[in-house]
């Protein structure tokens, strides 16, 4: 939401053809409480590949890239709560992912240069958000709209002001089935290796975590 017209790096030939203003987003018809039809990642076509090799095969056969130090999963809960908007309770298991590949990349939250949050609804991205580290739990929204504000009243919200899915997220270039997270792995390899397009790269950029989700906050 903060990216409202994101480079589409990985769809070149088939740039935006529309920027969404917030009224239309906000009028658009609910397709649940607090989310309107727009504020959903849309259905696309898209591929990613990512070759992962052993340091010896890297260091022999490939050209420099980033190492991968730490990683996690963990389940959401096993069935939507009666409540369902008791998203506090179904975050556990994007919050223990990360807490599982800081601990064993031997980092924090704040050693982090930049973060690919899944977003396929807002609600994902602001949970994920809190899940990261970025924000306390419950503040998500806030430590959004305290971006956004920013964003309006400077007119511009660079890369390193908000590291964040600095490729647009699934919410600016739609949402591949199965595909999504590989779209923010890719990046971050760009982002590491400093190859991301020159709006996109940020001028620092040593370390990076990527998060996508499926089922209850599963991650």
């Amino acid at each position: 939401p903060l990216h409202p017209n994101p480079c589409v790096p990985y769809c070149s030939t088939c740039p935006p053809t529309r920027t969404l203003q917030l009224h239309q987003v906000l009028s658009s018809p609910l397709v649940a409480p607090h989310t309107s039809q727009l504020e959903c990642a849309r259905r696309s076509d898209g591929a990613a590949a990512v070759v992962v090799a052993s340091d010896h095969l890297a260091a022999t056969s490939l050209a420099p890239g980033p190492r991968i130090t730490g990683g996690g999963e963990a389940s959401g809960a096993a069935f939507f709560p009666s409540d369902l908007g008791d998203t506090l309770r179904c975050l556990e298991g994007g919050g223990d992912a990360f807490r599982k590949a800081y601990q064993e990349a031997g980092r924090s939250s704040g050693d982090i240069d930049w973060f690919g949050i899944y977003d396929c609804y807002p609600i994902c991205f602001v949970r994920g958000l809190e899940a990261a580290g970025l924000c306390a739990e419950g503040e998500g929204g806030e430590y959004v709209e305290a971006a956004y504000n920013k964003l309006i009243k400077s007119g511009s919200l660079s890369c390193g002001e908000f590291p964040i899915n600095t490729h647009g997220g699934l919410l600016g270039f739609g949402a591949p089935w199965e595909v999504p997270a590989l779209f923010s792995v890719v990046e971050a390899c760009e982002q590491l290796t400093g190859r991301a397009a020159s709006e996109r790269q940020l001028s620092r950029c040593r370390s990076a975590v990527v998060y996508g989700n499926g089922g209850v906050f599963g991650a």
